[in-house]
């Protein structure tokens, strides 16, 4: 999600002024792309962040693979929520294992890679992109008929159409990244390609591209408005929605359990949301004996912190699934004091 003038002045700046590198020769294959790693030195800092990106992606991987599991293995989680859950955690893990070992590798190994795997990694970032904002909006429509029509909710809201809207999303999303693909493909690479960015997109392919590409850079901006500005109007919508319900007086009963439930949701959608606006903020001058690493640091929150946070959000704060995890791992004595805990609440 990177501002226009900034990939700009990244790119003249890293424009060298001999023949270009890249000449254009009719094959995409023999392309190389730079992938701007401001923490490849000193050494010490190139350790010291592939330490952090390794304990992300292992933290990743074990936290969304265990949530996955739990819901899985257990049928008293096999309800349309719990699915939604399930289906953030897994896009989660697509997207750690897309972005954090091209991370790694950027900084202590090869700083380049081949234009069609960059396509490729762009394809899955994009559509990684379009899943989550899907999800975050299904979870914020299955909250509000939850607690808008909770009589008909068992009825409205089916294991079958919770997962024929995640596989609608899915294809919508796959044709999106198709176009996308096709945009980049289509561009004239007449110069080295260094983008200032840790994982491929569009927008940073179009900005390294020769000649005119105002068409190419609307297009870009409109899929962003269309799968980030649209999906956050949509939940903050949704959960407005929800916290006029709360004021019918048959819902205070159960007021204190639904605003559990939506206050979770919420936190997943705000980190998601917060993650992505922090990325703008490299349209913002900086100094520049720092702006490279500040950059570059907000490019890798939205990378490390949705995969990462949210599994733990869901593990905390849903007390199904802490049951499932104190019954399964923490024996007789977790569960005691798992009760405790629910008691509590």
């Amino acid at each position: 999600m990177v501002q226009d003038k900034v990939f700009q002045l990244h790119i003249a700046a890293s424009a060298p002024s001999g023949p270009p590198l890249n000449a254009p020769d009719g094959n995409a294959s023999h392309l190389t792309v730079e992938l701007r790693n401001p923490f490849r030195e000193p050494p010490t800092a190139r350790w010291l962040a592939f330490s952090l990106f390794l304990a992300v992606y292992v933290a990743a991987l074990a936290c969304n693979s265990l949530l996955c599991l739990a819901i899985c293995a257990h049928r008293r989680l096999h309800r349309p929520m719990y699915l939604l859950v399930c289906a953030m955690s897994s896009v989660d893990l697509v997207a750690a294992t897309n972005s954090l070992p091209t991370l790694m590798r950027s900084t202590v190994g090869a700083a380049s890679i081949a234009l069609d795997e960059c396509v490729a990694q762009m394809f899955v970032a994009h559509a990684v992109l379009r899943m989550q904002t899907s999800a975050l909006c299904l979870m914020s429509l299955d909250r509000c008929v939850a607690i808008g029509h909770p009589l008909r909710y068992g009825a409205l809201v089916t294991n079958g159409r919770v997962a024929a809207a995640l596989a609608a999303a899915a294809a919508l999303a796959a044709l999106c990244c198709l176009a996308n693909v096709a945009l980049v493909l289509r561009l004239d690479f007449c110069r080295p390609l260094a983008i200032p960015v840790p994982v491929c997109n569009s927008l940073a392919l179009v900005h390294a591209a020769c000649g005119d590409v105002a068409a190419e850079v609307a297009f870009g901006y409109s899929m962003l408005a269309l799968y980030v500005v649209a999906p956050a109007a949509l939940v903050s919508l949704a959960y407005a929605r929800v916290l006029l319900e709360f004021r019918r007086p048959g819902l205070r009963a159960t007021q204190r359990r639904a605003v559990h439930a939506c206050v979770t949701q919420l936190m997943v959608a705000g980190v998601y949301f917060v993650s992505i606006l922090v990325s703008f903020v490299n349209s913002f001058p900086f100094p520049e004996s720092r702006a490279a690493e500040t950059r570059f640091a907000f490019h890798v929150l939205h990378y490390m912190l949705p995969c990462t946070l949210n599994p733990v959000i869901y593990g905390l704060r849903m007390g199904e699934i802490r049951r499932v995890a104190f019954q399964r791992f923490g024996g007789r004595v977790g569960q005691q004091q798992q009760q405790q805990h629910e008691q509590m609440e």
